[in-house]
């Protein structure tokens, strides 16, 4: 008897344990609808099952548009693969390496990232422009060393300048002064840290 119970018990789990295996899955991403309030892949599980769409949950304040390819954990919610969700998402091909303890870094891949050192400095890495767009002022802490580059300074220096005179009839002779001054609506507000 006590062997038939066994039996009848294993039966009875066999499915709640296939399951409970189950729940989490290791996949490739294929595609990536990036249009709606959540993020829906296409991921490719197993040995190649396409499980669709699953819903890729990601951390407040921050998103990114995974590439094909990557990396996916994915999370059967109760077991029910009508109910798949990514949980993390990623590539280890690209991430960057060496950080010290305690260092984060945001990242597309090493050579774009920003990295907040250890130390309390920030560090931007960009294999393209840098590109700033606020709204409204860039405002720089008390201690920052700036100069304006075209200021007041800078046209009265340039109003004022002559070069010599290269050729004859009066070569080495200073010429007068630019025929048009500068205004102010040559001047800029952008800055230059020291």
């Amino acid at each position: 008897m006590p062997g038939d119970l066994r039996s009848m018990l294993e039966r009875w789990i066999a499915p709640l344990k296939r399951r409970v295996a189950q729940m989490v899955l290791e996949g490739i991403v294929n595609t990536v609808d990036d249009t709606g309030a959540m993020q829906l892949l296409n991921v490719e599980v197993g040995s190649g099952e396409p499980l669709e769409p699953v819903q890729r949950i990601q951390a407040h304040g921050l998103t990114s548009n995974p590439e094909e390819g990557s990396e996916a954990l994915v999370l059967l919610v109760g077991g029910n693969r009508d109910r798949p969700v990514a949980v993390v998402v990623g590539t280890g091909a690209s991430r960057p390496t060496g950080l010290a303890a305690g260092e984060v870094a945001v990242y597309r891949n090493p050579d774009n990232m920003v990295v907040f050192k250890a130390n309390g400095d920030i560090e931007l890495h960009a294999d393209g422009k840098y590109k700033v767009t606020p709204s409204g002022d860039i405002e720089l802490g008390a201690t920052a060393a700036v100069k304006t580059l075209v200021n007041d300074t800078f046209a009265t220096l340039f109003d004022l300048h002559t070069h010599n005179f290269p050729a004859p009839p009066a070569p080495g002779a200073p010429t007068g002064p630019p025929l048009t001054p500068m205004v102010p609506t040559n001047f800029t507000t952008k800055t230059k840290a020291e």
